[in-house]
């Protein structure tokens, strides 16, 4: 949930809606159930409760891509986004999508400004050391990759993606 709104002004103003906080609570719970239906149902009613409300627009998003909806996932999470340009969960599914979909330009523009916000997050390294490896840049993921490593030293993906990438240097 959002915690702030934008006024008629443009100025962020703390702002709770207790009916669609409850609602996403309920998402996030039944998502983690494993009941997506469900899920999806209490996001769109806090949507309808609250339309800005980013944790349910991110919601919704991981309802759309476990449903392998990924257009529609993408359009949620920018809609979190929209809500709250620091939500980090929501980025980091977009890079994720852009990943599968093989446009890894946008991904690691997504990761760049990730590692920013979020620089001690290794997966963040990862993901964007797979993207440069997407575009055949292995030099840019050994980078990429040793950040990841150097933040977390036990991190098995890293190793064996860096690996590769110092394979495909040469």
């Amino acid at each position: 949930m959002s915690l702030f709104k934008k006024n008629n002004k443009g100025t962020l103003v703390v702002h709770l809606n207790m009916a669609a906080m409850e609602h996403a609570d309920k998402g996030g719970e039944a998502f983690r159930e494993g009941k997506l239906d469900e899920a999806e149902k209490e996001f769109q009613e806090a949507l309808r409760l609250e339309p800005e409300t980013s944790d349910a627009h991110f919601g919704m998003g991981m309802v759309y891509q476990q449903k392998g909806l990924l257009d529609e996932a993408a359009a949620s999470y920018n809609r979190a986004l929209q809500a709250d340009p620091l939500n980090t969960s929501a980025m980091f599914n977009l890079g994720s999508i852009s990943i599968f979909r093989h446009n890894f330009k946008e991904a690691i523009g997504t990761f760049k400004l990730l590692s920013k916000i979020t620089p001690e997050d290794p997966q963040v390294f990862l993901n964007m050391g797979s993207a440069y490896m997407g575009l055949k840049q292995p030099g840019n993921a050994i980078t990429a990759l040793q950040e990841a490593l150097r933040l977390d030293p036990n991190y098995a993906k890293a190793k064996i993606l860096l690996t590769q990438a110092k394979q495909a240097k040469g």
